[in-house]
């Protein structure tokens, strides 16, 4: 049964936690095997230096060029293919290695929470509990009942009962009104982080602990991998998440809505009608300072980005705001670890399967205030398997991108589930070498990095009513090869 999120918890949601990266000693899978053995099978070609761009580079020559051109049309011309793309190729050696899924515990997440709320007069929940506190709530969860559970999706035969427990969770919170304080409890000179068990219907989450301040502006809050339900079906969450808000580095009435990133063209300068002070590049440098201190040492700055919420935002009343998101990925042997999505899962919503985050790393600020920290999916490195994998020439890739890329997308004009798509015209502007976390079907526990060709851009596609651009997120790839191999990776399947 789909449970409706209760209104009044903060969401915070998203990926894994750091820790040190110990050597594990692990079996490859089977289905493996042929990969392995294909990479091993000759030296690498040595061809890594990019040249400056000529007018017309041909794909023999590609793989010393900084970038490349081609065009082509599909079965007919309302698919449309043009590339003009940077390519990306970082000097290697390109391993495989075996990864398995971090964790966090009290113990390893402590040393996040020290630093991410260093400065701040902190409360546990208990002793910030008050009858003003209980009292909001109280009224907010009885105007939820009363309006009858907005959001509720699922069976109309199984609402009485969902109102029943939120009518006991009512019941529960006015209880601890009664004995509740009046101000709030003593601030800890040392928060020791305790081990919580979650929610009764928060399935997926093992156990988390929440530490604000007394106006709840600072918040933290841990999520770990867990074995969760669904139904009669059991399942795992390979999801650890470390994450920490600051609202006080916001202005009051803020518009909290950050879901549009726009690209940043110069870090020496800062964005125009931004509102900030501080350049991008000097908000890269904090963030990479920050970084440093947790000790995630291996990691490098991905992209910086300004977020803020869109201008036709509809029903956003506040003061616009304007962020700088720094993402950073895992280096291995100086090549990216790429995160093609949110996290992988061969499963569906009516019978989930096995399901294992990427590994994230972000940290978002205003000026010189950090606001939000997101660490998840942390990847335990393990036995390197091939040191220097053979990897397919730039010619064989770009003729596997023009196989794939007409079998992922062109079937989609045909696909009366993305309406009457009349024109598609895919556009790539970047092509990066790069690693990628992949795992074996329904298998969670374990998988390889492995050495990937990616392609950026967009996929503009044109109906009688509208059109749309397919790329909802232009930070991930929308086509990813294996460059040892030419298969084509799945990104929400994760092999």
């Amino acid at each position: 049964m789909k449970r409706v999120t209760a209104f009044f918890f903060v969401c915070l949601l998203l990926l894994t936690g750091c820790q040190p990266t110990p050597t594990v000693e692990t079996v490859p899978p089977k289905d493996f095997d042929a990969l392995i053995e294909k990479a091993q099978a000759s030296p690498v070609p040595v061809q890594v230096t990019l040249e400056p761009e000529t007018e017309e580079i041909p794909a023999s020559v590609a793989e010393a060029a900084e970038r490349f051109q081609m065009e082509f049309y599909g079965n007919t011309e309302a698919f449309h293919v043009v590339v003009d793309a940077q390519v990306v190729r970082p000097q290697g050696p390109f391993p495989i290695v075996e990864v398995t899924p971090g964790d966090f515990d009290d113990e390893s997440a402590q040393p996040f929470f020290d630093v991410l709320t260093e400065g701040y007069t902190l409360y546990t929940a208990e002793e910030l509990e008050t009858k003003a506190s209980l009292e909001k709530q109280i009224t907010e969860m009885q105007q939820f009942i009363d309006d009858g559970l907005p959001g509720y999706d699922g069976p109309a035969s199984k609402k009485k009962d969902e109102i029943k427990h939120w009518k006991n969770e009512l019941e529960k919170l006015k209880q601890r009104y009664l004995t509740a304080r009046d101000e709030p409890g003593t601030p800890a000179a040392k928060v020791q982080l305790t081990w919580r068990e979650p929610a009764k219907y928060d399935t997926q989450t093992a156990g988390a602990f929440l530490v604000q301040s007394a106006d709840r502006k600072q918040t933290f809050q841990v999520r770990t991998n867990a074995t969760g339900a669904h139904g009669k079906r059991n399942f795992d969450s390979k999801q650890a998440v470390v994450m920490f808000y600051n609202d006080a580095a916001l202005p009051e009435n803020a518009i909290r809505a950050f879901y549009q990133s726009d690209a940043i063209e110069d870090r020496d300068a800062v964005p125009a009608g931004s509102g900030l002070s501080v350049t991008p590049r000097e908000a890269q440098e904090q963030a990479e300072a920050l970084v440093n201190r947790l000790g995630l040492t291996d990691f490098a700055v991905k992209d910086v980005r300004l977020t803020h919420a869109p201008e036709e935002a509809e029903g956003v009343i506040g003061v616009p705001c304007y962020l700088y998101s720094v993402s950073f990925a895992r280096m291995v042997n100086g090549v990216p670890v790429i995160r093609p999505t949110n996290r992988s899962s061969s499963g569906d919503e009516a019978e989930p399967r096995p399901s294992w985050a990427y590994e994230k790393l972000a940290v978002s600020l205003r000026n010189k205030d950090v606001y939000g920290f997101t660490y998840g999916g942390p990847l335990v490195l393990g036995k390197t398997l091939v040191e220097d994998a053979n990897l397919m020439s730039f010619d064989a890739v770009i003729e596997r991108f023009d196989q794939m890329v007409r079998v992922k997308y062109e079937g989609m004009m045909k696909d009366p589930g993305y309406g009457n798509i009349q024109s598609m015209e895919v556009q790539v502007d970047r092509i990066e070498l790069s690693l990628e976390r992949v795992a074996q079907p329904d298998n969670i526990n374990g998988g390889l990095l492995v050495p990937v060709w990616s392609f950026y851009g967009s996929i503009l596609c044109t109906r009688p009513e509208d059109s749309f651009d397919h790329v909802f997120d232009h930070a991930m790839p929308f086509l990813t090869l294996n460059a040892v191999d030419g298969n084509l990776i799945d990104p929400m399947k994760g092999y």
